[in-house]
């Protein structure tokens, strides 16, 4: 598995930049930290970006973890540590703190002159001519601030996401405006289905991004020692980590493997349960496309990857996130699927809902792959 190369803001120029050769082509971007999913959206982009030109050299700015890029693109990236965005604080992986993210926002917003100049600086230095954002408006002020031209990628934007907290909060109506402004600057914007507000100005619209497995089903399945007639339930709540509430033994099918990635810091298996850590050896997509069915949040990349893998997916609604009724709508137009209430799903009495979902057959796999119209999007603006 690649490294990737962290760059400390200290050290950047003594180190980063010393001997890089005349030449070479550098992108900057700046992805949202608000879980995983944009991470690995950014990490299937520059994964194709790479497949086109392998001696790109990218650079990412994110508080993200370094390991989802060197795991998602062939030959690494160099991270730079960025407070990017704010998105949502969040009580768990199904509730949000609205008190603690508007906290954050106030500190965010509106962004200090000297960081945007900062970040402009070392963009210059790194001699990069494009910024990609996968929704974080930083990057697109700092291309601004660095006079190069910048591409938006979203299928959402953060001041659509926080315009119906403003009933509960009403501070969040003050940062509005300029997170308006902050997107408003993209030089061309790209949105990837499937899309919450559509923007008949935008540039184009992509496919669903994800990023593609890397083994066979069967090969998977024997690395994670299933016997051939265990079914694959994998259960995941993204990028949030620790004990997620499995049906209990004897709630749910017998031959059934519930495998929670994030679920121990070591991989485990207990009698029905299969725990992995994060930052595990097995790729996050090539587990999807091992299952049986998927059970989770409606994130973005789970629901994409799940629909490029035609896997069967159990979905817990989030009722304060205003994308989650436009992805289940999205998974219920293209996948076999089964609502998990919100109430059910944290005691752990879903295992009736799991044998309904292993009922179903897969569907055939979606295509095309986003990535790949984004890259050639992106490759073309770097001429």
């Amino acid at each position: 598995m690649p490294r990737a190369a962290v760059a400390d803001p200290l050290d950047a120029y003594a180190g980063l930049l010393v001997g890089s050769p005349a030449g070479e082509r550098h992108l900057a971007y700046f992805v949202s930290s608000h879980g995983f999913g944009h991470a690995t959206r950014a990490g299937a982009v520059m994964a194709a970006l790479r497949a086109h030109d392998p001696a790109l050299n990218l650079h990412v700015f994110t508080e993200a973890p370094a390991w989802l890029f060197a795991e998602s693109v062939p030959g690494g990236v160099t991270y730079h540590r960025a407070v990017t965005d704010v998105g949502v604080v969040q009580h768990s992986a199904l509730s949000e703190d609205l008190p603690a993210t508007l906290r954050r926002l106030d500190d965010f917003l509106p962004f200090d002159p000297h960081l945007l100049r900062h970040w402009a600086d070392w963009l210059r230095q790194l001699r990069c001519s494009l910024v990609v954002c996968d929704i974080a408006p930083l990057g697109l002020a700092v291309a601004q601030a660095a006079e190069l031209p910048s591409v938006l990628i979203e299928n959402f934007t953060w001041d659509w996401i926080y315009e119906p907290y403003i009933a509960a909060e009403p501070g969040f109506a003050r940062h509005l405006p300029s997170l308006r402004v902050a997107f408003a600057l993209a030089t061309y914007h790209l949105q990837a289905e499937p899309i919450c507000q559509p923007d008949p100005a935008a540039t184009g619209t992509l496919p669903p991004i994800g990023r593609l497995p890397r083994q066979t089903r069967a090969a998977t399945r024997a690395a994670l020692g299933l016997a051939p007639h265990e079914r694959l339930v994998l259960v995941t709540l993204g990028g949030m980590a620790g004990d997620l509430p499995l049906p209990p033994a004897g709630s749910g099918p017998a031959d059934t493997v519930y495998v929670v990635p994030g679920g121990s810091d070591e991989p485990r298996r207990a009698g029905q349960r299969l725990l992995l850590p994060h930052h595990a050896a097995f790729f996050h997509p090539d587990l999807i496309h091992a299952g049986d069915a998927v059970v989770g949040k409606l994130g973005y990349s789970t629901v994409v990857e799940a629909c490029q893998a035609g896997v069967p997916f159990g979905y817990v609604p989030r009722a304060g996130f205003r994308e989650s009724p436009v992805m289940a709508a999205f998974v219920q137009s293209h996948l076999p699927s089964v609502e998990i209430p919100v109430d059910v799903f944290p005691s752990g009495g879903w295992g009736a809902h799991a044998a309904q979902l292993l009922s179903h057959r897969p569907s055939p796999p979606a295509a095309p792959n986003g990535a790949d119209v984004a890259a050639d999007y992106i490759l073309g603006w770097m001429a």
